[in-house]
């Protein structure tokens, strides 16, 4: 009778005979893990993906001191930014969209962003606020909403420091 109910318990008499025992390892570790590549995070909340950006300094770009096509464009995405400020007086970066979106606007120095424009007309911005999971990294963000296609301006300054990162993404999230 012993050794009937050690068949019945034996690991080795529920698999077929040659069948690798590493498979019954590897299906609950894909299902527990995923595919662990970078493109499992198409809906993740941008303001946490840029907290992960926010170690790169990014292109480094000198404002303009006057809106127009010589204010270096910021590309909406996952670029970042190094805007060199010279602290005299406002400076302005450039954003172009091909159409109506809303966005996100980090920025690592608080009260360094003042206003946004399209062409002409100034466009007020909502108070902005530090990045909910990395304040002391992104001390400012803004939601904005660009009602139109097109060149905007972002006006920067005046202000203390010689250089401030930012990053501007698009509000619904992002993919790879």
């Amino acid at each position: 009778m012993i050794a009937k109910a050690h068949a019945l318990t034996d690991p080795s008499r529920l698999r077929p005979a040659g069948a690798p025992r590493i498979a019954l390892v590897l299906v609950p570790a894909v299902a527990l893990f995923g595919c662990g590549g970078h493109d499992d995070h198409d809906h993740e909340d941008p303001a946490a993906h840029a907290c992960e950006h926010r170690a790169d300094p990014g292109m480094s770009v000198t404002a303009a001191m006057t809106r127009g096509p010589d204010a270096p464009l910021v590309e909406i995405g996952e670029a970042t930014y190094t805007v060199m400020l010279d602290g005299s007086g406002p400076r302005y970066v450039r954003l172009e969209t091909s159409a109506p979106r809303d966005v996100l606007l980090f920025v690592s120095v608080a009260d360094v962003v003042r206003r946004l424009y399209r062409g002409d007309e100034a466009r007020s911005l909502i108070s902005g606020g530090p990045n909910q999971h990395c304040a002391s990294q992104i001390a400012e963000h803004f939601d904005v909403e660009l009602d139109a296609a097109g060149t905007w301006y972002l006006e920067l300054g005046p202000a203390a420091v010689p250089s401030v990162w930012l990053m501007v993404t698009d509000a619904a999230g992002h993919a790879h």
